[in-house]
């Protein structure tokens, strides 16, 4: 997504570690970690506010959007749903 390599990382970690030493880097982990929950946090609040100020719409009732184990929103479908609306390979249509 960022385009970061694992090796970019460990570079970064380790300037990190040398220039601030290991107590700060705890510290400066620490206030990231914190930082991209509240991002995560934050966003969560804004996808609410838009859906109660959207309503509900009629793909809502077949669309659902989940976290993953990242934290990252992924959209899962009912297929019992939408199964109408699918077309089939079958059918010449």
């Amino acid at each position: 997504m960022l385009d970061i390599s694992i090796s970019e990382i460990i570079v970064v970690g380790l300037v990190g570690l040398i220039v601030l030493g290991p107590k700060e880097m705890v510290e400066v982990i620490r206030s990231l970690r914190k930082i991209g929950n509240n991002i995560k946090e934050y966003y969560n609040e804004f996808l609410a506010y838009l859906s109660a100020e959207l309503g509900e719409t009629p793909s809502d009732d077949y669309v659902k959007i989940i976290l993953d184990q990242d934290g990252n929103p992924q959209k899962v479908y009912d297929l019992e749903k939408i199964k109408p609306y699918l077309k089939d390979e079958d059918d010449p249509k």
